[in-house]
C-alpha cells in the first residue's frame, strides 16, 4: 500500500527532529541546501541562519585547530568524490566546544551542480582517553606478541637456509625462501601499521641529527638494488658533489625515501628509476621518478590517503599495503616540509619532497639539552627573540650594519644562555637549570637591550621585536611542544614596534 508523499515527508522530518543526529545537504558552490531542525535542539544553532550563511557560516563555528581538515574533507568530496568520516569540534550557541562526527553518505549531480548528503552526531560523551588507551594496547600487542614470534621464525629459517642444522635440498630451499619472503612482507605490514598509528595518535617523535642527505639516499636504495636489477630497470642516482648536511630524523627520512623507491619499483616494468637531490641553498629538494604506468590527474589528490593504490597498473611484485605514501607524507610534514606528486598516465610518476636545511637544527639542539635534563632531573628554559622584518633589513641595510646588528643579538643571547640557535628570523637561547620565572626576567632584560641598540641606530625603518619563553617540563615535555608554545605566543601577542 502506497502512502501519501506529503505524509511520508512529514513522518521523515518528525523522525529527524528527534533523532540524536543532524542531517544536511550541501552544494559544491558552498551553499547549505538543508540542515535538520534539531541542530537547534542539540547545539542551539539556527538552521535558517546555517542555510543562509552556507559553508562559510559553518566554518565560523568550527574550532580553529580543526578548520583545515574540515575544508580538506569537503574539497575532496566535491573535487574527487572521496566520501569522508571526520571528527572535529564546533562551538554551540552557549559557547561550549563539542566534538562531532561528520559523515558524508551520498554524492549526486542535479542540473550540473554537485550535491552531497550526510549527517553528524555528538561524540563528546565518548571516553576519548579510554579509546586512546585501547588503541595503544593494540599497538603494544602488535609490536610484541606478533613481531617477536615472526623474528624468531625468520631467524630459524635463516639457519636452515645456511644449512647450519643439516643439508637442505633444492625443493626444500625453494619452500624456505618463499616462507622467508612471506615473513618479511608480514613484518613490513606490521611496521607500516605501527608507523601509521603513531602518526595518527601524534605519538611519533623526531630524533634530530645533522646528517648528509646523500648517505640517507644510499641506505634507502640499497635493499632495492637486487629487485631493480632483476626487473631489468636502470637505476639513476644524482647527488651534487660534496656533502649536503640537513638537520633531520635520519630513520624517518630514510623511511620516506624507501617508501618512494618501493612505490616506483612496484609500478615500473620497463625503463628506469631516478633518485635525485638538488641543493636549494636554504633547503634541499629530493625526488624519485619512474617510467611506470602513471596516475590520472583526478586521482593524485587521493594518493596520500590510507590503503589507496589507485590509477596505476599493478606490477608483478607484491601489492603493498597502501600506507607507504601516507607515512611518507606524515614524516615529511613532521619536519615542516612539503611533499607532492606529478604524474600522467603512461608517462610515469615523480614524487618530490622539500626540506629546510636549518629549520630542524633548533629541534636537534633542544632535544639534546632535554635528554641531558632528563638524566640529571633538572630544568631547561628557552627564550625566543623574533625579528619579523629581518628579510627586509637584509635588503635595505648595508652589509656591515646588518652583521653588527646580528652579532649584537647573538652576543647578548650568548651572555645569558648556554646555547644560541639561529633560524631565519628567530634567535633562541637555551638556559640550563633555569625555571620559567627566571627565564621571564632574563627575557625582559634581553628585550630592553635589543630595543636600546636599535634606538641608537637612528634608522628610518619600523623594527618589530617580539619575545617569548617556555620551560621544560612545565610547559611541554618535548622540544617540538616548547617551540610551538613560544611561536603560538608570538603570533597571539600584538607586536611591539620600535619607530625611531
Amino acid at each position: 500500500m502506497k502512502g501519501n508523499g506529503q505524509n511520508d515527508r512529514k513522518k521523515h522530518r518528525s523522525i529527524l527532529a528527534y533523532a540524536p543526529l543532524v542531517a544536511w545537504t550541501r552544494g559544491c558552490d558552498g551553499n547549505i541546501m538543508f540542515i535538520s531542525n534539531n541542530v537547534r535542539r542539540l547545539y542551539g544553532l539556527d538552521p535558517e541562519e546555517s542555510c543562509q550563511g552556507g559553508h562559510a557560516y559553518w566554518l565560523s563555528k568550527v574550532h580553529p585547530e580543526d578548520i583545515d581538515k574540515v575544508k580538506e574533507a569537503y574539497e575532496l568530496l566535491f573535487a574527487s568524490g572521496k566520501k569522508f568520516d571526520v571528527e572535529y569540534r564546533i562551538q554551540t550557541y552557549a559557547g561550549r566546544w563539542t566534538w562531532i562526527r561528520d559523515i558524508s553518505v551520498r554524492l549526486y549531480e542535479k542540473q550540473g551542480v554537485k550535491y552531497a548528503d550526510g549527517f553528524f552526531s555528538d561524540i563528546t560523551t565518548v571516553d576519548r582517553d579510554a579509546v586512546q588507551r585501547l588503541k595503544q594496547d593494540f599497538i603494544n600487542v602488535v609490536s610484541h606478541e606478533i613481531r617477536t614470534p615472526l623474528t624468531i621464525v625468520d631467524g630459524n629459517i635463516a639457519l636452515l637456509l645456511e644449512q647450519l642444522l643439516g643439508t637442505v635440498d633444492e625443493r626444500q630451499e625453494k619452500v624456505l625462501v618463499t616462507a622467508k619472503k612471506s615473513i618479511k612482507r608480514v613484518s613490513n605490514v606490521m611496521i607500516n601499521l605501527l608507523e601509521m598509528s603513531m602518526l595518527q595518535e601524534g605519538s611519533a617523535q623526531l630524533e634530530i641529527e645533522r646528517v648528509d642527505i646523500s648517505v640517507l639516499i644510499g641506505k634507502a636504495i640499497e635493499p632495492f638494488t637486487a629487485q631493480i636489477k632483476k626487473k631489468g630497470l636502470d637505476l639513476k642516482v644524482n647527488c651534487p658533489r660534496g656533502r649536503i648536511y640537513v638537520y633531520v630524523d635520519p630513520d624517518k627520512i630514510t623511511c620516506v625515501i624507501s617508501h618512494l623507491v618501493a612505490n616506483a619499483v612496484r609500478f615500473t616494468e620497463t625503463g628506469h628509476i631516478e633518485i635525485s637531490v638538488v641543493d636549494k641553498g636554504d633547503g634541499i629538494e629530493c625526488f624519485v621518478k619512474d617510467t611506470g604506468a602513471g596516475i590520472a590527474q583526478e586521482d593524485i589528490a587521493l594518493a596520500f590517503d590510507k590503503f589507496q593504490q589507485i590509477g596505476r597498473a599493478e606490477g608483478n611484485g607484491d601489492r603493498g599495503t597502501g600506507l607507504g605514501l601516507p607515512i611518507a607524507k606524515g614524516f615529511i610534514e613532521m619536519h615542516n616540509g612539503k611533499i607532492w606528486i606529478e604524474s600522467e598516465p603512461g608517462k610515469g610518476t615523480k614524487i618530490s619532497f622539500r626540506l629546510s636545511k636549518y629549520s630542524t637544527e633548533l629541534l636537534f639542539c633542544v632535544n639534546r639539552v632535554i635528554r641531558e635534563a632528563k638524566k640529571e632531573n633538572s630544568k631547561v628554559s628557552l627564550i625566543m627573540i623574533l625579528i619579523p622584518r629581518l628579510t627586509m633589513l637584509r635588503r635595505k641595510w648595508p652589509r656591515e650594519k646588518l652583521e653588527n646588528f646580528l652579532l649584537y643579538i647573538e652576543g647578548t643571547l650568548n651572555n645569558c644562555g648556554d646555547v644560541v640557535v639561529k633560524n631565519c628570523d628567530e634567535f633562541v637561547t637555551i638556559l640550563k637549570d633555569r625555571n620559567k620565572e627566571q627565564a621571564m626576567r632574563i627575557e625582559r632584560r634581553l628585550t630592553e637591550r635589543i630595543e636600546y641598540y636599535i634606538d641608537r641606530q637612528h634608522t628610518a625603518e619600523d623594527i618589530e621585536v617580539r619575545s617569548a619563553c617556555a620551560a621544560y617540563p612545565n610547559d611541554a615535555k618535548y622540544a617540538k611542544g616548547l617551540i610551538k608554545r613560544m611561536r603560538d605566543k608570538l603570533k597571539s601577542d600584538s607586536p611591539m614596534e620600535i619607530n625611531v
